[in-house]
């Protein structure tokens, strides 16, 4: 070093030392995909909507848009070497806020909007229904937490492959759910 901090130059004819950059593998390039990966958050569709109270009893349609449970892919290529990583969704929890979730393994089914439909009560993939209501909590509601698990797999030059640790992206919403009380007032006979 000089006096400047400096490296000094070498002079013509001097020999350097360069370390030799090893070159990259599959593998190693797969991190730099794994970490390109942006599964989206899900958007949270519920029937009845959470902007009309849940009934105690009464069954709750949950979904994700189907458009968004699809594969996300992420690629990443240097010195011919080329990868491919891929998110795949596999499920949905759904964590209810009264200690109660329910595991889907796929969007669920949102609620028909064309009455004559006539659907079931009960959704045919993924539904919950509330036990009690939420008027005791702190804001009426119950805090709803759908968190999506991503399986990721990559393939590469080569024939090579391997999978990486899950991600998971997830997003939440408040529900509220009442209690409708019947009162009989005459029995016929």
């Amino acid at each position: 070093m000089d006096v400047m901090g400096r490296a000094p130059m070498p002079t013509v004819g001097e020999v350097v030392w360069v370390p030799k950059v090893a070159p990259l593998t599959p593998s190693a390039l797969a991190q730099v995909a794994y970490k390109e990966l942006k599964p989206p958050t899900p958007t949270l569709v519920l029937s009845p909507p959470n902007t009309r109270p849940e009934l105690v009893g009464m069954p709750l349609w949950l979904s994700i848009p189907a458009a968004t449970w699809a594969p996300v892919t992420a690629n990443a290529s240097a010195g011919g070497v080329s990868v491919t990583a891929t998110a795949t969704p596999a499920s949905v929890m759904w964590s209810m806020g009264d200690g109660g979730s329910v595991t889907c393994h796929g969007p669920g089914t949102p609620f028909p909007s064309d009455p004559s439909a006539h659907p079931p009560l009960l959704s045919p993939t993924c539904g919950y229904t509330y036990p009690r209501p939420s008027t005791t909590l702190q804001g009426a509601s119950f805090p709803v937490t759908a968190t999506v698990d991503w399986q990721v797999a990559w393939s590469g030059t080569g024939n090579s492959g391997g999978t990486f640790p899950n991600l998971r992206t997830s997003s939440g919403t408040q529900v509220q759910v009442t209690e409708v009380q019947a009162l009989v007032t005459g029995v016929s006979s």
